[in-house]
């Protein structure tokens, strides 16, 4: 495949090499944060049609059709029905009679039915405001499924588990309050849980799956105040994590798991008009300062089909956010390098060493002859030369055993000192050249080695990108 020529520069800046985390988060994933620390940026849609601007109502994805969902929601005190989908493009109102208008629901998608279950929320159908049941839709129709249970409820909490296949519900405000009770629908009953130990009475908090620990992720809400706490479930019991860093205290907010990623993203409060977006590892909580938008509190998704956080629902905007992961800086070998007379010239990547757009990456390069010339070929292919096929063997040229594994467009020349060689890559400060890859291979002078005099080394695979 050929890929957008990379002008890299050529001055040799001074590198930075941060520690790298343990593997052992492979072994033990959320004891440890992810080592890659990219993160992501804001982009505003411009759909030909959008729901109006709508307060409270609530979102997710479905996952089977490929579709975010909007539904419901207050405008003017006027609870609604509507009930939109998101493409990636555009927005479609869909038409379909059955569950109630209704605000301060709580939403997922059991992707095991393939449905959207819809809990609770103030409702015009219920006497009181607040209402218990639970509805379905598969994308045609509404289904009632439950009306017993848990007790009326608004601003509770739900998520699909897909490891254990039952929906976990959390919280609310109810009539004496706000609740501290956990429960889980299984797709036929509701099941009450008595954990030892739970988050207390809330309402408003987000909750999400996080698939990477295999566990649901609670954060903030209103108790007595605003919180700002961190808690997971296992299936078992609650356990409240203490980051060393955290989003501020707020309830009704933005909430979405990135499964790319393997990030929390947590967008705003509907009390000010913060718009801070804050990421969750597993580990810790972390601001991403960079990441701006319309004030405003948001509904939020994970878009799987489009691999982005789609944000809709504002009672002062109907505008539509996208939050677009950025590109991970990554480097893999590739090839193989044919052997000279100081071993096979191996280019590799140190650990800490790579294409991070604003420093320089070093590549190491070992098997470099005693007061031998050594290059660095970079280019923007590992497939096709012109019209010839990558890897292309050079037996015919007097160089037997050896390929050119990449098409280069630039030649650097690599300093190298006790059979070794230091190539220094500088990538651009430039968001732009994110997600672009370039190739690189070296090239070693080796009268010993051959009649042509030269060996090359195996090749290398850049993405250009963020921690």
């Amino acid at each position: 495949m050929v890929h957008t020529n990379v002008d890299l520069p050529r001055n040799h800046d001074m590198i930075r090499t941060p520690n790298l985390r343990s593997l052992a988060r492979a072994v033990a994933p959320c004891l440890l944060p992810a080592m890659v620390a990219a993160q992501g940026h804001w982009e505003l849609r411009y759909p030909a049609t959008s729901p109006p601007s709508i307060d409270a109502g609530r979102m997710t994805y479905d996952s089977d059709r490929g579709v975010a969902v909007f539904f419901g929601g207050v405008i003017s005190g006027t609870y609604q029905t509507d009930l939109w989908e998101w493409d990636g493009a555009n927005w479609t109102q869909r038409s379909g009679t059955g569950a109630p208008a209704r605000a301060y629901h709580s939403m997922t998608y059991d992707s095991a039915r393939e449905q959207i279950l819809v809990f609770g929320g103030r409702s015009t159908g219920s006497s009181g405001g607040e209402t218990n049941d639970l509805w379905a839709w598969d994308g045609n129709s509404w289904t009632l499924l439950a009306s017993n249970g848990p007790s009326d409820r608004d601003n509770s909490a739900i998520v699909y588990d897909p490891v254990r296949d039952v929906a976990v519900m959390y919280g609310g405000s109810i009539s004496s309050g706000r609740s501290s009770s956990t429960w889980e629908w299984d797709g036929s009953v509701w099941t009450r849980r008595f954990p030892a130990h739970d988050p207390g009475p809330r309402a408003g908090h987000g909750m999400v799956y996080d698939a990477e620990c295999g566990k649901v992720l609670l954060f903030g809400g209103f108790t007595n105040d605003f919180d700002a706490e961190t808690w997971e479930w296992d299936g078992t019991d609650w356990t409240e994590r203490q980051p060393p860093n955290r989003p501020s205290a707020r309830s009704n907010f933005g909430m979405a798991y990135d499964s790319a990623r393997d990030r929390t993203v947590v967008f705003g409060r509907d009390d000010t008009l913060t718009v801070d977006t804050w990421e969750w590892d597993g580990v810790t909580w972390t601001l991403n300062p960079t990441a701006s938008r319309t004030p405003g509190f948001a509904e939020l998704t994970y878009d799987a089909m489009n691999d982005e956080i789609v944000a809709f629902g504002d009672r002062d905007h109907n505008e539509t956010w996208v939050y677009v992961g950025d590109p991970v800086a990554e480097f893999r070998s590739f090839g193989a390098a044919c052997s000279g007379s100081a071993g096979l010239p191996t280019l590799y990547s140190p650990p800490g060493q790579l294409p991070v757009i604003g420093e320089t990456m070093a590549l190491q390069l070992l098997g470099v002859p005693s007061g031998s010339l050594a290059f660095g070929l970079l280019g923007p292919s590992n497939s096709m030369l012109g019209s010839v096929p990558l890897p292309a063997p050079l037996d015919a040229i007097g160089m037997p055993g050896c390929s050119l594994l990449i098409a280069p467009t630039r030649t650097d020349v690599i300093p190298s000192f006790g059979g070794a060689g230091l190539w220094l890559i500088p990538i651009p400060n430039d968001a732009a050249f994110g997600g672009q890859e370039f190739f690189v291979q070296a090239a070693v002078g080796d009268p010993l080695a051959n009649a042509l005099g030269l060996t090359l080394s195996n090749g290398g695979a850049a993405t250009i990108g963020w921690r």
